[in-house]
């Protein structure tokens, strides 16, 4: 009978601290993630009367297949619109 007591006695104890163990880690946790919300909070941007875009920018190169097309005489219509490059 002394021997059921004494393990019921451990169980409470170990559950216990089991328990504290527990609610300190989570305690931890909340902190943690507290302190972290305080360092680096998260970035809030207000647009009145507009619009939230995201976009890039990058340098390329277009390279195309293509034909000149060039009359016998340049009076066919054909003018140039652009220069190159």
């Amino acid at each position: 009978m002394k021997k059921r007591i004494e393990n019921k006695e451990i169980k409470n104890k170990f559950l216990g601290r089991l328990l504290l163990l527990i609610i300190v880690l989570i305690i931890v946790y909340v902190l943690y993630k507290v302190v972290s919300l305080v360092i680096a909070p998260t970035d809030v941007s207000v647009v009145e009367n507009g619009f939230i875009s995201s976009e890039e920018s990058a340098t390329g190169y277009v390279i195309r297949d293509e034909k000149v097309v060039k009359g016998e005489n340049y009076q066919n219509g054909i003018y140039q619109i652009k220069t190159e490059g």
